[in-house]
């Protein structure tokens, strides 16, 4: 790419303005995803699937890369890394991208050669067509990459930081105190528990704190982005399921 100095002012002050919006808006997109898409557990981000149609797990799982006898299978998230360079900068991503990142996992999951079955293909694809499942699953595809990137330390925003922190944080708590709640419950000779009581009260701590932390940074240039942006944001979001309804046509004239 040529490089555009203060010698070509007109080009160089368009470039500079476009890759300040770009910032901008991938600050923005982030901290959306990271406020709407974060949680504790999976299943509260998509439950209730119709019977027929692709469970979380198994999308979690062609999301993650899985160990096989010949080495490991990369999921979408690794491919879309490899096959989508453009859509990373020194290993950040770009939140402005998230639509492009849902329909790469449509393609993929819809690909008989991925997941190695033409009836899970078939599934995938009456799934993606319906707007109530698209909605969770593309919840859960985006807090996985959040996820990913945040075990990467190659987040953007201090506030999607913050949250993803607390979300593992929460986690890790739940993970290291579980075994001790159990045994003790069994020494007491506690049998009943309200296990769905337990979740609903630590999901409740999650977002207290969550919270808590978002207002902490309530001044925070980055919740100023969000709020100048989110309209536009929501209205992209909106069209996902149009998205993907031309890339099934597309895909039916190219099959």
């Amino acid at each position: 790419m040529q490089n555009i100095t203060l010698l070509n002012p007109v080009d160089y002050v368009q470039r500079q303005v476009l890759k300040s919006v770009e910032e901008e808006i991938s600050l923005a997109v982030e901290v959306y995803l990271a406020q709407q898409c974060s949680c504790i557990y999976y299943a509260d981000l998509m439950n209730n699937i119709p019977k027929g149609f692709a469970s979380k797990d198994s999308l979690i799982a062609w999301l993650n890369d899985k160990p096989s006898k010949n080495g490991v299978r990369e999921g979408i998230i690794t491919r879309y890394k490899k096959e989508r360079p453009d859509h990373f900068e020194n290993g950040m991503w770009k939140p402005v991208n998230f639509p492009a990142f849902i329909k790469f996992a449509y393609e993929k999951l819809t690909d008989k050669h991925f997941v190695k079955s033409r009836s899970l293909a078939e599934m995938y694809k009456l799934s993606f067509n319906d707007r109530d499942w698209l909605a969770k699953a593309a919840a859960v595809m985006g807090i996985k990459l959040l996820e990913e990137l945040y075990e990467q330390k190659r987040l953007r925003s201090v506030i999607a930081q913050t949250i993803l922190k607390i979300n593992f944080l929460t986690r890790r708590l739940i993970e290291r105190n579980a075994s001790v709640y159990g045994r003790n419950l069994k020494n007491f000779g506690i049998k009943d528990i309200d296990n769905a009581e337990i979740r609903k009260n630590i999901t409740e701590y999650y977002r207290e704190i969550a919270a808590l932390a978002t207002q902490e940074h309530s001044q925070h240039h980055e919740l100023a982005l969000l709020r100048k942006y989110k309209p536009d944001i929501e209205k992209a979001l909106a069209l996902i399921p149009s998205h993907i309804q031309i890339a099934m046509i597309e895909g039916e004239v190219t099959s």
